[in-house]
């Protein structure tokens, strides 16, 4: 009889051995999780500060697009004025040259006279 006790003792005792070991595995794996979860937590965090300055990039693209379309129409109307300063130039250097013709031309007559 003694012989069945110490057995059943010797199995209650490896059960109750097998029973702590997968405790401890259990502890250890919970321990893990919370790392992990500690981890997802930290990264969720990064990644809402790294949305904020995708949108603050966004935004600031945005300005420098409008911006780049305000320089482009400006840069047009000061190739506009270019050209209509161009024309102005030409026409004030023909109507020199009439002038000048012109003025010529009575010299002439002046001296033709006297």
């Amino acid at each position: 009889m003694v012989d069945l006790l110490q057995v059943r003792d010797n199995l209650i005792q490896e059960q109750k051995n097998e029973i702590q070991t997968i405790v401890k595995k259990l502890k250890q794996q919970d321990k893990e999780i919370q790392k992990i979860q500690e981890k997802d937590r930290i990264i969720k965090e990064k990644n809402g500060l790294i949305q904020e300055k995708c949108n603050n990039i966004q935004d600031l693209v945005k300005k420098i697009h409008e911006q780049d379309i305000t320089i482009q129409a400006k840069d047009y109307n000061i190739q506009v004025i270019a050209q209509e300063y161009n024309r102005f130039q030409k026409f004030v250097e023909e109507k020199g040259k009439n002038i000048q013709k012109i003025s010529e031309e009575k010299d002439k007559k002046i001296q033709k006279t006297v």
